[in-house]
């Protein structure tokens, strides 16, 4: 039997989501931006605050909604009194990922699509925009052994990933926000 049957069979087997139900991970992510001037006016590296909604779609595919949220104070600018840039950036990914069962928990891979929202304040503009890509990730997810009231579970999650912009997707005022990424959650599943 070669291995598009046994994968075909698996699939077909169908999803067992019964007793799976959907996951809410409170994340820890930070970001190596690829954009050299912001990296020199505010951090090379940044840490955003995300949540995610993980809902199984199949035994072996899941949707992974992940809404992120970061702000940062710039250099100060040459101007009389205190005259400081902000940025304001608020990722929004969707995620199809696929993933391997391990003894306490899976192992998973995942690419779909990002829509990173920013706001740069500075003492002689604003701009803003939102600038699309492609978002690729792996991680692990490990089942804890904790079940909370009204949870069916609790996990641990790490993963690294890349999101990546396309120049064919326009930049803003030149800014690219492709990124490498890393994340470490906590899960609860209902």
């Amino acid at each position: 039997m070669s291995w598009m049957l046994l994968l075909a069979e698996a699939l077909a087997a169908g999803p067992d989501l019964q007793d799976e139900g959907v996951s809410v991970v409170v994340r820890g992510i930070g970001e190596s931006w690829d954009e050299p001037t912001l990296t020199e006016d505010y951090v090379p590296g940044a840490l955003l605050a995300g949540v995610g909604v993980v809902v199984p779609l199949h035994s072996m595919v899941v949707l992974d909604l992940e809404f992120a949220a970061g702000r940062w104070k710039g250099s100060p600018v040459d101007c009389s009194g205190t005259c400081e840039s902000t940025l304001t950036l608020k990722p929004v990914s969707l995620v199809v990922e696929a993933r391997m069962p391990l003894e306490r928990g899976y192992a998973f891979a995942g690419a779909g699509l990002s829509l990173a929202v920013f706001n740069e304040s500075a003492p002689t503009k604003v701009t803003l925009g939102q600038i699309g890509s492609l978002d690729l990730r792996g991680g692990l997810r490990w089942d804890l052994g904790l079940e909370l009231d009204r949870t069916k579970g609790t996990f641990l999650e790490l993963y690294g990933g890349r999101r990546m912009q396309r120049d064919e997707y326009g930049t803003v005022d030149g800014y690219d926000l492709a990124a490498w990424r890393g994340s470490l959650g906590v899960g609860f599943t209902f």
